[in-house]
């Protein structure tokens, strides 16, 4: 028996035969050809088979997991279209009379490099491993091996594999993939994320020691919870966790009971129970979770990219995420960027304390056309859903004056353009400031609802970096300090007649969530995958008034 260590991708419990799978791909090598255009003809043809090859997975997967996840096809649809991808390739056959195969093999691995050292490397690992996947695509098509698939294993197995590309992962048939493996990857991940998706374990990122000790067998264990996999394990270790897969398998079953009911405590309580996401990647489990709205989008994410977003491509994201959740409450929140989040276009002066320095609302403010195209494009939106848009790191009134004058120049604008908007959108602001919620009374009175960020009011409060393991002893969620400051925002909020969330880590958090019960906290919002069981804690925990 042998124990192996990743990370978690995503949760659940597979037992069964262990396969490396290897992909059935000779190394691309250099090789001269005496017509050019030839070439490039061959290249055009399996450029035209992939598309429709994509066009094909696009419908296929839409029906099986959603269309924010089948968007990864269109996406790569999208690429192999590109005129300037085509030239390069098309140029490198000319250039150096060689193969189809050759040319695109290398065109993709400079984009791959070129992507890797750009700023923002989670981003652009993701544009990376699109440019792998499509270039895996194009090679396997002219080679005339269209069809070297994953699941053409013959016997349910858990999968062993270098890196999964999304439209790979996307594809796995659940009752062929029992779970799988990978050497790289990440937990946030396009593969990670669908595999959460798609209910498949999965652990990533085991590293190249690792990936080469672990060997075929007939019986193996993966623990997506734990991120451990363990291979030939005896006979107490396996009935061990086939006792837990059937707990698991049983807990799921019960969660999946509660996706109807109302969310009321045993004290007849009711809480609103929402879910944060990143992207529209997230999409499809809050919606298949049943979530009552979207109590936090983090719209920083789509800042952490090549170029500052469009007006016009937040619009689109904006209105999808809108139109998606059909009606329930979205809670959108402006560009939160600074301190451990950094973005090259806005150009701060290193600060010693950036957890201090110039981020979220302040960022927004020193920018103000930036500012302004997010408002238009949320505003632009609002007319096709129940749009809320929250604004961050509030810590004086004049802040909120500021983002109120600035959201009633973006309403001239728009008038004067003849663009129509809602004019229901609600305005909320985080407390996550010490300085926030110890005048929360007077912030509560300008706009219409209040969400905490209990992360950066710990850190606040306690002067206790959250990033720095050297003091995680003294980073303390539950002190009195914190909680007195959260209970004077929910009374203060009230008070005035707005009501009152919580997004943080905390609201996650079993420990708490009787007091924040008891202090008349209206909603929760925690990950999509959190909703069923934080929906359970909800329905059977009493609330403890303080």
């Amino acid at each position: 028996m042998k124990v192996f260590k990743g990370i978690q991708a995503s949760g659940g419990i597979a037992i069964g035969k262990l396969k490396r799978h290897h992909w059935n791909t000779p190394k691309t090598v250099f090789r001269t050809v005496d017509s050019p255009q030839e070439e490039i003809k061959r290249f055009k043809n399996a450029v035209d088979i992939a598309e429709k090859n994509l066009n094909i997975l696009y419908e296929k997967a839409c029906k099986s997991v959603g269309k924010d996840e089948a968007m990864v096809f269109k996406i790569h649809a999208l690429i192999l279209a590109d005129v300037e991808y085509q030239r390069l390739v098309k140029d490198k056959i000319i250039q150096e009379y060689c193969s189809s195969e050759y040319a695109v093999h290398k065109c993709g691995e400079n984009l791959c490099d070129m992507f890797k050292y750009m700023y923002n490397s989670r981003y652009m690992q993701e544009r990376a491993a699109d440019m792998k996947d499509i270039s895996r695509r194009l090679i396997a098509i002219l080679r005339g091996n269209n069809n070297n698939s994953i699941n053409n294993i013959e016997t349910p197995s858990i999968i062993l594999v270098k890196d999964l590309m999304p439209s790979e992962t996307i594809q796995l048939d659940s009752k062929k993939i029992l779970a799988f493996i990978t050497r790289d990857g990440s937990y946030m991940s396009h593969s990670a994320i669908l595999a959460r998706t798609m209910g498949i374990p999965a652990i990533v990122g085991i590293g190249e020691v690792q990936f080469q000790q672990i060997e075929d067998c007939d019986c193996a264990v993966v623990d997506g919870n734990s991120g451990k996999i363990i291979t030939n394990p005896d006979d107490c270790i396996l009935q061990k966790y086939i006792v837990r897969q059937k707990e698991c398998n049983m807990q799921k079953q019960k969660l999946n009971l509660l996706k109807d009911k109302e969310t009321i405590n045993p004290d007849g309580i009711k809480i609103k129970l929402y879910a944060n996401i990143s992207n529209t990647l997230d999409l499809p489990v809050a919606i298949s979770n049943n979530a009552e709205g979207l109590g936090l989008y983090r719209t920083e994410f789509m800042y952490m990219k090549e170029d500052i977003p469009t007006e016009e491509y937040q619009f689109k994201i904006y209105r999808e995420v809108l139109e998606s959740m059909a009606g329930k409450p979205v809670v959108i929140r402006t560009c939160d960027i600074g301190a451990d989040k950094k973005v090259k276009e806005f150009s701060v002066e290193n600060e010693e304390n950036p957890a201090m320095g110039c981020r979220g609302i302040r960022i927004s403010l020193k920018y103000p056309n930036i500012f302004i195209t997010q408002l238009r494009a949320l505003y632009r939106a609002s007319v096709y859903g129940n749009l809320s848009i929250m604004f961050p790191m509030i810590t004086t009134e004049k802040e909120v004056k500021l983002i109120k004058n600035y959201i009633d120049k973006v309403k001239e604008q728009l008038d004067s353009e003849s663009i129509v908007y809602s004019n229901n959108v609600k305005i909320g602001l985080m407390i996550e400031t010490p300085s926030a919620a110890l005048i929360s009374d007077k912030l509560a009175k300008m706009v219409d609802f209040f969400s905490i960020g209990t992360n950066d009011l710990t850190q606040y409060t306690l002067a206790c970096d959250r990033m720095n393991f050297q003091i995680k002893d003294y980073w303390q969620p539950y002190s009195d300090s914190v909680f007195s400051l959260i209970k004077m925002t929910v009374e203060n909020a009230h008070k005035n007649g707005i009501w009152v969330g919580v997004c943080g880590d905390d609201a996650g958090d079993r420990r708490l969530l009787p007091k924040l019960i008891g202090i008349g906290v209206d909603e929760i919002s925690v990950t999509p995958s959190q909703i069923l069981e934080m929906k359970e804690k909800i329905l059977t925990t009493k609330a403890k008034f303080v």
